[in-house]
Formats: C-alpha cells, sequence, structure tokens
C-alpha cells in the first residue's frame, strides 16, 4: 500500500524524556504506549529509509528532507 516507508528511531530514553515534556504525561503513561508499539528492530527491518530521532529537530528534519528529495526524485 506503500511506496516508500520511513521510520524514526531513538533511543528508549530520548523518546521517553520527548514524549513527557510534548505531551505533559507521566512516565508510566509513556511507557505504557512504547510498550504497546512495535519495537525498534521491526522498523529497520522494514522501512526504507531510517531517520534518526535522537539528534536535534533541526537535524530531523534536515533528515526528513533529504529523504523526500529522493523520493520525490529532485
Amino acid at each position: 500500500m506503500c511506496d516508500e516507508i520511513i521510520a524514526v528511531v531513538a533511543p528508549v530514553d530520548v523518546r521517553l524524556k520527548r514524549l513527557i515534556s510534548r505531551d505533559g504525561i507521566s512516565e508510566s503513561d509513556v511507557l505504557m504506549r512504547m510498550n504497546a508499539q512495535l519495537d525498534e528492530d521491526f522498523f529497520r527491518a522494514n522501512a526504507d529509509y531510517i531517520i534518526d530521532g535522537s539528534k536535534p529537530l533541526k537535524d530531523v528534519q534536515r533528515q526528513f528532507e533529504e529523504i523526500m528529495k529522493k523520493v520525490m526524485g529532485t
């Protein structure tokens, strides 16, 4: 159903801090969400492109823009 799959992966501690900060929820709620998701190995094995989400936002955006240029053929 998809032409390309892009996954953003980051270490658990980075994801944990960002979700608590962004959503204002408890650590236990974040961990519950994360445990309901597929693990990083799944995304690494199935994605066409991987974005390193442990980097600062400007670097994540740059990675995304580079991938989109490839995908769009520009």
